[in-house]
């Protein structure tokens, strides 16, 4: 089974996310703080990690760096959720593992495009 990482302070996102993946044979685990989902990340090792870019202290655009500084989730694919529908994928979020920015709010199908074709492709 994949493992993914959902980090996001809105609760209700966190829980409707997790429910959906989880009901299509995903093992979540969540955060609501950038400093949580970087202790998570550690101690589990997801196969995929989605972060919102707002959160408190940690900031999701600056959370891709510290993934990469750990070789054992250096390689995990990162897709960064924002409610900025001008929101694009710079050069530095490439760099740092970001695959992909899902504008929210996003549907569940959109949500589970995404997962199921980043965790297949090994992307």
């Amino acid at each position: 089974m994949k493992t993914i990482l959902i980090i996001d302070d809105d609760e209700a996102i966190l829980s409707i996310f997790s429910m959906v993946l989880k009901l299509h044979g995903y093992v979540v685990i969540g955060a609501n703080s950038g400093e949580a989902g970087l202790e998570l990340a550690r101690e589990h090792r997801p196969d995929l990690i989605l972060t919102d870019i707002s959160l408190p202290g940690l900031s999701g655009r600056s959370l891709p760096s510290h993934f990469r500084q750990n070789p054992n989730i250096a390689a995990t694919p990162i897709v960064l959720m924002t409610g900025d529908a001008d929101a694009a994928l710079s050069a530095e979020d490439k760099a740092s593992g970001v695959i992909e920015i899902l504008v929210k709010p996003v549907s569940m199908d959109a949500l589970l495009q995404c997962v199921n074709t980043k965790l297949k492709n090994g992307i």
